[in-house]
């Protein structure tokens, strides 16, 4: 009915600022090779437009996605179905970044950090096309460590034998005073964890750390 059609617009006005700020559109599968995420910008659009531009989105990737499952259950139903449930974010200015940890129960008075990185994302979908690495610096540390260090604490109590590499995205607001923004943490490498190690590898023999770049490739 008419009320239940509305609803998107009033989730997309909440999450936008009434309509302030840009907002992205996300997959619970993550980007799924880039087809899971929408960036909806506000411009100079009238609200009515640009909350009727989001809710098309959003029925775009739920159709892709129920589409896909059927092809999943027309064969044999060997692959987990993917999930058709929409995330709306507001769009945060700021750098965006991530960072790798190593966690490991037997010495949880330490978090290595493996590696910082800039992303580098697509303008019109925000989908992450690669990583930009730097060489480890306290500097470069020092503005994430405090969440990473509260961040760690909580899993911890949560998985007192947690081990392995750990991965986040987060975002510096251009605000100073307003804290950073940790977005989709999970005990997972991701494909840039090998050229954060390979960098690693360099400094541990007292070599000169090389730039590396990690690209992520889809087909259009």
């Amino acid at each position: 009915d008419a009320a239940a059609e509305r609803l998107p617009y009033a989730l997309f006005d909440h999450v936008s600022g009434s309509g302030q700020h840009d907002i992205f559109l996300k997959t619970d599968n993550g980007e799924y090779d880039g087809g899971g995420v929408f960036r909806v910008e506000r411009g100079s659009v009238g609200i009515e437009d640009f909350y009727r531009r989001a809710a098309d989105k959003a029925a775009f990737l739920v159709e892709r996605f129920d589409g896909i499952n059927r092809q999943i259950q027309h064969g044999g139903g060997r692959f987990a179905e993917l999930s058709s449930h929409i995330t709306v974010q507001r769009l945060i200015p700021g750098p965006f970044r991530s960072f790798h940890i190593f966690l490991d129960s037997e010495h949880p008075e330490l978090v290595p950090v493996l590696g910082i990185t800039d992303k580098v994302t697509h303008p019109l979908s925000g989908r992450s096309l690669g990583n930009l690495n730097y060489p480890l610096s306290s500097e470069l540390v020092a503005k994430v460590g405090p969440a990473i260090i509260e961040m760690v604490k909580g899993i911890r109590r949560l998985y007192p034998k947690v081990f392995g590499f750990f991965y986040c995205d987060y975002i510096e607001p251009s605000n100073e005073e307003r804290p950073i923004v940790l977005i989709d943490p999970g005990l997972r490498p991701s494909g840039n964890t090998a050229a954060c190690m390979t960098a690693l590898r360099f400094s541990s023999n007292g070599s000169r750390v090389p730039y590396i770049q990690s690209d992520f490739r889809f087909e259009t």
